[in-house]
């Protein structure tokens, strides 16, 4: 979020697929602790799918305010070891491999790399 801030985008937003309704109800409720000047846009997500959500999300943002540029700010693990791919889940590339091929949306995406150290 720090990174998204610092482009000084007219409209920040922070999206959350819900497929964890625990795990929602926790980060809905520590949301304002770290980031009260970033809204939280939960999206439910009935079959514990990603990307479908996320998809239809950005095609509404769009819609919303079509006279704006959509840009998808996406974390991408940097890995240093050839195994360490193995171990991390390859969700960010998925994602945005699903957002490039979507029709319904023009957003540009920028990938942000994050050394497994910043996540502490």
């Amino acid at each position: 979020m720090r990174f998204a801030k610092s482009l000084y985008p007219t409209r920040l937003r922070a999206v959350h697929i819900a497929i964890d309704a625990d795990a929602t109800e926790k980060l809905k409720n520590n949301w304002d602790n770290y980031l009260k000047d970033v809204p939280l846009d939960i999206v439910p997500s009935e079959y514990r799918d990603l990307v479908e959500p996320l998809l239809l999300y950005l095609a509404e943002t769009e819609k919303r305010w079509p006279d704006e540029s959509l840009i998808v700010v996406i974390p991408t693990l940097v890995c240093h070891h050839f195994w360490e791919h193995l171990l991390h889940d390859a969700s960010a590339q998925h994602i945005r491999k699903k957002i490039e091929q979507d029709v319904r949306n023009h957003a540009q995406i920028l990938e942000v790399p994050i050394k497994p150290t910043q996540l502490q």
